[in-house]
């Protein structure tokens, strides 16, 4: 458990040997025992469901390829991700959130290391 100011937090994460990808969901103590299955996709996605009432809650935490990969890295990361999302049922709810490393416009401004210029 990590320590917070009035809480305490459950971190589920998966990640790899590289230093590179990694991701991750928190989740208050409070509600670690509504937790119902957690599927570590890949070191890019993770996928949790939740219990609350009669209500099932779907939480897909990603971290999208930046720029610099190849298109091959970058197809098979949004093919798995459609790939689970579609298996979430309509009487679901879904939370998509994450890092999805977009960009807007083709200038770096001050960012010349991190960006591609690909816009």
């Amino acid at each position: 458990m990590i320590e917070g100011k009035s809480e305490r937090y459950k971190l589920f994460w998966i990640g790899n040997d590289k230093g590179t990808g990694g991701v991750g969901i928190f989740l208050a103590e409070k509600w670690v025992d509504k937790g119902i299955e957690v599927n570590r996709v890949s070191d890019r996605i993770i996928q949790m469901k939740l219990m609350a009432g009669e209500t099932i809650f779907t939480a897909i935490s990603v971290y999208a390829p930046q720029c610099g990969l190849s298109e091959e890295a970058k197809d098979g990361f949004y093919d798995r991700l459609i790939a689970v999302a579609s298996k979430v049922s309509e009487k679901e709810v879904l939370a998509l959130a994450g890092d999805f490393n977009g960009h807007v416009g083709k200038t770096s401004d001050g960012f010349k290391e991190v960006h591609g210029g690909n816009g």
